[in-house]
């Protein structure tokens, strides 16, 4: 009887825990609001429903955790503490949950992560000024209502303070530290992949972890994992131009009716213009960590890695890195871990991206580099070319189109002005090219240059939604590069037949060798776009989409 007295105590004292915590209204309401915003928007945001589900239930134990969190202490100032903290975080969690699913209808994924880890701070700035649109605002404001309301009214610190008041007793604290504990659990093993806390602290671990393997392996000269690399003896230069932002739809040679490229065209018998080679990516790190190495679509973040400099370098090429991007963001980028192992670097740009930065200023350099005693030797030009804001990435001496007659349905001003900008910078790229092409044709000895795009920008070629570039909302111009080449009466190698093929450039590394006469064990001709025995390839982006297809 004494028993089962006590167990009947225990339900009586457990019920009366329950209803205590029920009569909670403003702490319950202020965790039911933004999960109802969540069941109803995710509905129609969320076109995956397996994934709606999941965050459902993730948001929902993300709820318990916060609830159990406030209410398993006994002390007042402790509950208002966590109170303060969790409630505010979890209404932020679920505005980036809704606006990324909005903007993207994709789930935030590690991917992103990685690139804003890789992002200048005032590449931020400018990712959040086409994030945030209006609807988004509007969506925060919604969201974010009752808290504005209860701190409007003074009520806020109050109201939950008389609610918390209640006290429940040790047993109930105990089933909030197992169901804390629990909750934490389930999000861990089941549901990593929808939960933001936990991609960020994975993506974080896991991008670290790759940087510094990357600085072991892509910094050094040499490496292990290129073999039998042949010594090249015959004197010869070659410029490896990597752009910035620039789509091949806005330039003249590709067929765009404004005249972008005016000094290319004069020289176009000269040169090979590749019209089908799309970048594997449209954000640089992603795209540049392929294109530079000996990483693919098949094997995306591969460690240990090696780059092309390392090749040129083992080859007997002298190697030389010349840069107007920073080389410093919030961390050491892997564009610059990859030209720590040229013999020479500059980084000529120690400016935000929103500052007024023209490649002009990697001329001289590059002519100086021309004129030393070195026979044979490759020089990497990473430009900023079209990086955004486009007005901010030529002089004024080229500010060419400032008129309406350019080839867009959107005749608005902001259109008018953005695509009048990027063209002018697109004009402006054109010289740069065809300036280092003027210099090498000044050496004596085989040279050859050959430029294309990290990624290409969507400037109101198909909807303003999509201006710039993003994976999430990719469009063709996103992806569609130039891919030019040019080279030397002394190095005639490469058949104009070949500029038609389908190629994407996770396999430059290879096509990079038949430039420069490297031959190495790891040499596939089949991925070579300049060889006869190229095999074309799907061209596969995002996850496993095939390019072609769409």
């Amino acid at each position: 009887m004494r028993v089962a007295e006590k167990l009947r105590k225990i339900y009586n004292l457990f019920l009366k825990d329950l209803h205590s915590i029920f009569r909670n209204k403003i702490l319950i309401g202020l965790h039911i609001y933004p999960f109802l915003l969540l069941v109803i928007l995710g509905y129609f945001f969320i076109n995956d429903k397996t994934i709606y589900i999941k965050e459902l239930i993730n948001f929902l134990l993300l709820n318990c955790i916060s609830i159990a969190l406030i209410l398993s202490f006994k002390n007042l100032k402790f509950r208002l503490l966590v109170t303060w903290l969790s409630i505010p975080i979890l209404y932020f969690l679920i505005l980036v949950k809704l606006s990324f699913y909005y903007n993207y209808r994709e789930r935030l994924s590690a991917s992103a992560f990685y690139t804003i880890f890789e992002t200048y701070d005032s590449e931020v700035v400018t990712f959040l000024g086409t994030y945030f649109t209006a609807e988004i605002l509007v969506l925060a404001f919604i969201l974010f209502l009752p808290l504005f309301i209860l701190v409007g009214l003074k009520q806020f610190g109050l109201s939950v303070k008389s609610e918390l008041r209640k006290n429940v007793s040790m047993a109930m604290r105990v089933v909030f530290s197992v169901g804390l504990v629990f909750s934490v659990y389930l999000i861990i093993t089941r549901l990593q992949n929808v939960n933001t806390f936990v991609i960020s602290y994975n993506s974080y671990r896991d991008y670290n972890s790759y940087l510094d393997l990357s600085k072991d392996n892509l910094s050094n000269k040499t490496t292990d994992l290129l073999t039998n690399v042949n010594q090249v003896h015959e004197p010869q230069t070659h410029i490896v131009v990597i752009g910035e932002s620039t789509t091949k739809h806005h330039m003249q040679l590709y067929g765009y009716p404004r005249q972008t490229n005016p000094l290319l065209s004069q020289i176009k018998n000269e040169l090979s213009i590749f019209n089908n080679v799309i970048s594997p990516h449209v954000h640089t790190i992603l795209s540049l960590d392929k294109i530079l190495t000996l990483s693919d679509y098949n094997n995306a973040e591969r460690n240990p890695n090696a780059s092309i400099v390392q090749l040129a370098n083992m080859a007997g090429y002298r190697t030389y890195w010349v840069s107007n991007q920073r080389k410093i963001g919030i961390y050491e980028t892997l564009p610059s871990v990859i030209a720590n192992a040229a013999d020479e670097s500059y980084f000529l740009n120690n400016e935000n991206s929103d500052a007024q930065i023209y490649d002009g200023k990697l001329l001289p350099v590059v002519n100086n580099i021309l004129q030393d005693n070195n026979e044979k030797r490759i020089i990497f030009v990473h430009l900023i070319g079209t990086h955004g804001n486009y007005i901010k990435r030529y002089p004024e001496r080229f500010n060419y189109f400032k008129n309406e007659d350019y080839p867009s349905e959107d005749k608005s001003s902001k259109a008018k002005k953005t695509i009048n900008a990027y063209d002018n910078a697109i004009r402006y790229n054109d010289f740069i090219i065809a300036s280092l092409i003027k210099s090498l044709k000044k050496q004596t000895s085989k040279s050859s240059l050959v430029y294309f795009s990290d990624h290409g920008d969507d400037v109101y070629v198909t909807t303003n939604k999509n201006l710039g570039h993003n994976e999430y909302l990719w469009t063709k111009p996103m992806y569609e590069v130039p891919f030019i080449y040019w080279q030397s009466e002394k190095n005639k190698v490469q058949n104009k037949n070949y500029t038609s093929r389908p190629y994407i450039l996770d396999e430059f590394i290879h096509s990079f060798a038949d430039i420069t006469n490297i031959r190495f064990s790891e040499f596939e001709p089949k991925k070579s776009v300049f060889n006869a025995s190229f095999m074309p390839k799907r061209r596969l982006i995002k996850y496993q989409i095939d390019y072609d297809a769409n």
